[in-house]
């Protein structure tokens, strides 16, 4: 039989994600609880400190979000039609599968 060793890391993430269940549970269990805590008060503190953060650009964080994924799939596509015309197929095949690769390990949420 082989013993289980865990190094530090992983036995505090073990723990973490214990104890994430546990409030979890009981999140769900009563929402009487989730309302005090939570609503009253976690959310509020939250919302002080993230408002004055997020207030001082005149535009939304999606759209930042937006407009740096379009940038990063612009780059990629010039990339790969610069291997292309140099005919160097090789990085051009490597790009499309590093892209194919990262599609199909993170796949959107919709999904």
């Amino acid at each position: 039989m082989k013993r289980l060793i865990y190094n530090n890391k992983q036995l505090a993430t073990l723990i973490s994600l214990f104890v994430l269940i546990l409030v979890l549970v009981l999140f769900r269990q009563n929402s009487d609880f989730v309302e005090q805590y939570y609503y009253g008060g976690l959310y509020l503190f939250i919302c002080h400190i993230m408002r004055p953060v997020f207030n001082l650009l005149p535009l939304s964080l999606g759209d930042v979000f937006y407009t740096a994924i379009i940038v990063w799939l612009l780059i990629g596509i010039y990339k790969l039609f610069r291997f292309l015309f140099k005919k160097q197929f090789k990085p051009a095949g490597k790009l499309m599968l590093r892209f194919l690769i990262s599609r199909l390990v993170r796949p959107s949420i919709q999904k």
